[in-house]
């Protein structure tokens, strides 16, 4: 539990890297627009040989990525830029000529974009044009970079290897190289994934099955766990819990500071190793790829439900964009796609009054199936003789002559009522599904918010 500036290291980077920033010259190529696509979903395919990996948004919500491509007998890898304005996609190569596959990408304050180069044990920035690259290991050094992180200006870098793992810190205006080497007993660790939150470096533990934090101004490392399987990406929500995918188990996991526990929430029967990316929106709800059955999952930590939406391949890495729209790298013919959760989920959030409605997206004939909906004040008041009213389409049936009206009474600020109803389709097609909450403000205003969303039903 060691933190070890090396400042003569530090030095030599100086000399050999920063002095020497190295203009690259990017392919450009062009792809389809979002418009000729329908449903909410358009697949934007990289050029051929390519494959993308690790996610990044910039404050344009441009996507930037690792590609990497089979070039004579070992994966070559370059920096992808999918400019979401111009629909092209720019390719830049990097100065090491065997930086081997680029895994992590993250986004500096600056808007740099910075990647692991694996087989060089390097990370690099681009800026621009300009690409330079900075040595965190040694071919000696079975150290590997895997993971990258932007905490400002700092950048938290995460190693894979088999003995005397170790996370670092990259400080690149003092030109300052950290090592914080992880506990004996966890040396032989493989970190896939690590976050910043508050100072405190959080990271999976694959290989020992544990996530793990970090605490830099005093070095400590804390373990929790065992999980149930192997962690392999987390994100962190606005309360601070830690959610992570348990690929192997089929499991998607939180750590929770505040009461120091563990939850794990099963996802299919399928036995197949499905959950993978993961990311948080603005709601916090949680977003993820189940690769293996071509979907893209969410978990809404309120109503505890989940809802999954049929992708056109194999999802990994999951991120959302500045408008909260899901990007996610499809394997197979090897694409970034988008995923617009406004055609898919009913939630809105007007005067007053905050409507989310969670159900399945598709069902089939004679299918049952429930309809969840939470109604929040939103408002510094409270809200009184609030009515909820849901109208679902011909070919949705409430059952158990439920009432689609109700009346829930008063809700003090910041407080939510959930409501449910179980529901039954009975004939196919494609329904447009509403829902309405009205109430009233202390002033004797209005309160209301009105969301739509489709279910589609097949036989």
């Amino acid at each position: 539990m060691r933190k070890t500036p090396i400042i003569a290291v530090c030095f030599l980077l100086t000399l050999l890297f920063i002095f020497n920033p190295s203009t690259v010259q990017a392919a450009t190529y062009g792809v389809v627009a979002p418009s000729t696509v329908q449903a909410g979903i358009y697949d934007v395919l990289v050029p051929e040989g390519y494959r993308p990996w690790n996610l990044a948004v910039d404050p344009s919500n441009n996507i930037w990525c690792g590609a990497n491509k089979w070039e004579g007998s070992a994966w070559k890898g370059y920096i992808l830029k999918y400019n979401v304005t111009s629909y092209t996609i720019s390719i830049f190569s990097l100065p090491d000529p065997n930086p081997g596959p680029i895994l992590g990408a993250t986004i500096d304050s600056d808007g740099n974009i910075w990647v692991c180069e694996r087989d060089a044990h390097k990370i690099a920035k681009l800026s621009g044009e300009k690409a330079t690259e900075y040595a965190v290991g040694s071919p000696e050094d079975p150290a590997y970079p895997v993971a990258v992180e932007a905490n400002g200006t700092d950048i938290w870098i995460g190693c894979a290897k088999t003995a005397n793992n170790k996370i670092m810190k990259f400080t690149p205006t003092k030109q300052t190289l950290e090592n914080y080497t992880l506990p004996t007993q966890y040396s032989s660790s493989e970190i896939r994934d690590i976050k910043i939150q508050k100072g405190t470096v959080w990271f999976t533990d694959t290989r020992s099955n544990y996530i793990g934090e970090l605490d830099p101004t005093t070095s400590n490392f804390t373990f929790h766990g065992p999980l149930t399987s192997h962690a392999l990406f987390l994100d962190i929500d606005s309360q601070g819990k830690v959610w992570f995918t348990e690929n192997w188990a089929n499991l998607l996991g939180v750590y929770d500071p505040a009461k120091s526990t563990i939850t794990e929430y099963f996802l299919n029967t399928t036995g197949e190793d499905t959950p993978y990316g993961i990311t948080i929106d603005i709601n916090d709800d949680i977003w993820f790829s189940e690769n293996l059955l071509k979907k893209i999952g969410k978990f809404d930590q309120t109503l505890q439900t989940f809802t999954e939406y049929n992708v056109t391949s194999k999802p990994y890495d999951v991120v959302k964009d500045n408008i909260d729209s899901i990007w996610f790298i499809g394997a197979g013919s090897w694409h970034i796609g988008r995923l617009d959760p406004t055609n898919y989920v009913g939630k809105k959030r007007e005067n007053g009054l905050q409507a989310i409605a969670s159900s399945k997206s598709t069902v089939t004939v004679g299918e049952e199936f429930s309809i969840k909906v939470m109604i929040k004040n939103t408002a510094i008041e409270t809200i009184t003789d609030i009515t909820v009213s849901l109208s679902l389409s011909m070919g949705l049936t409430v059952t158990n002559d439920e009432p689609i009206k109700v009346n829930i009474g008063t809700l003090d600020a910041g407080k939510w009522k959930i409501l449910e109803w179980h529901v039954k389709a009975t004939k196919a097609g494609k329904f447009m599904n509403r829902l309405s909450a009205t109430g009233l403000l202390m002033d004797g205003s209005s309160a209301y918010a009105k969301i739509a969303w489709r279910i589609e039903v097949a036989n």
